[in-house]
């Protein structure tokens, strides 16, 4: 009898941590997973104060492993220094995201939210962004005069404007400055996998209906080959594809079942976690590029046998050698290429990234428009 009454209590007290733990973890704080590994080390210490000598032995192991675990997120979150080593996180709500049984997540349509990241005490931008009817950044609509000739922009956060306010986004800028109907089908973490997933199931379709769409733009950066091969912790529930015999980019459904999907969202909400997947996200194979121009390839072939428009990629350059090699099997399927070099020839001078971190500032947005708009208008 007694034996069963500690296991009784024994899974009570279980199901009280797990339950507590999350609570703390879904309450949404950066430094969740710190009050996680002190709620778990205390009752480790409990567990050493009321047991027998070989189940403490355990419980000072699991404590100690538990405590270092803690301290080392507590670092990460800058609990030990007024001046966290690490970038701010978006001041986001949940409310903001939602998931989309095909692109995997989505903006929530209709909303407006404000946005900021700072670093070391420096506001790097405090922005607005707005949602249209659509689930669409907002987009130029101040004219009289209709635009029946429309372009498409896909992509990921650099397309939707991160860090930029509305009238400051590319496609706004484009849209504004010119005589074209512009569409922002960007949002943060996307990649050729969302782009490609809209087509096929024409998405977009409904939105342009009443325009004549005959441009496509797909503005992408080298990290995106990592995130259409599914090694994006963020993006976990987003379509899947692979090549078959024929090269051809085939729907495999999502990545992730439903349960293994919300249980990698609760694990990445530890800054240690979130720091190896980045860290081993970034290993990719020539397999990985294949799929990636594959995804590309057969939007682009889409786009132009729907519309009988054309389709460009809009290239960000790195350093690395996936960058040269992305470029080359883009040339190879006579993918039409706009690399950003040709447009801002000296980025450092420019200053087209805010400080401390990778996206496009307003500078580099205008830029962009200016370029893009002077060249679609004369291949037209």
């Amino acid at each position: 009898m007694n034996r069963i009454k500690k296991w009784i209590l024994t899974s009570l007290m279980l199901a009280t941590l797990f339950a507590v733990s999350l609570a703390i973890v879904y309450y949404d704080r950066h430094d969740a997973f710190v009050y996680v590994s002190l709620l778990w080390f205390f009752a480790c210490i409990v567990v050493m104060f009321i047991s027998k000598p070989n189940v403490q032995l355990w419980a000072l192991y699991m404590g100690t492993a538990i405590l270092t675990f803690g301290l080392y997120e507590a670092y990460l979150t800058g609990w030990f220094s007024e001046q966290s080593p690490e970038l701010g996180n978006l001041s986001i709500s949940n409310l903001y995201f939602q998931t989309h049984k095909i692109l995997g997540y989505a903006p929530k349509k209709g909303i407006q939210i404000r946005a900021q990241k700072s670093y070391r005490n420096e506001l790097l931008y405090n922005v607005q962004y707005t949602i249209d009817k659509n689930g669409l950044r907002t987009g130029f609509n101040h004219r009289q005069e209709p635009k029946k000739t429309a372009v498409l922009f896909f992509g990921g956060s650099f397309t939707f404007g991160e860090g930029v306010n509305d009238n400051e986004t590319m496609p706004y800028r484009f849209e504004e400055k010119g005589i074209f109907k512009a569409f922002n089908f960007g949002f943060h973490g996307y990649g050729p996998h969302q782009m490609l997933a809209m087509l096929e199931n024409k998405i977009e379709k409904a939105i342009v209906s009443n325009t004549a769409p005959k441009f496509a733009v797909y503005q992408a950066i080298p990290s995106h080959v990592e995130r259409c091969a599914g090694r994006a912790w963020w993006d976990q529930s987003g379509p899947r594809y692979r090549l078959n015999e024929k090269s051809e980019a085939i729907y495999q459904g999502p990545f992730q079942n439903f349960l293994m999907s919300r249980f990698i969202t609760v694990m990445t909400r530890s800054n240690l976690v979130r720091k190896w997947l980045s860290s081993s996200a970034k290993f990719t194979s020539i397999a990985d590029i294949d799929l990636f121009i594959g995804i590309v390839n057969k939007s682009k072939s889409l786009f132009e046998k729907r519309y009988g428009g054309q389709f460009y990629v809009l290239l960000w350059p790195s350093d690395s050698q996936l960058y040269k090699a992305i470029l080359s099997k883009l040339k190879t399927k006579q993918i039409k290429v706009i690399k950003i070099e040709d447009i801002l020839s000296d980025i450092e001078k420019h200053r087209i990234r805010f400080p401390y971190e990778n996206h496009p500032n307003q500078l580099a947005h205008d830029k962009i428009a200016t370029y893009l708009l002077k060249f679609l208008q004369k291949v037209q």
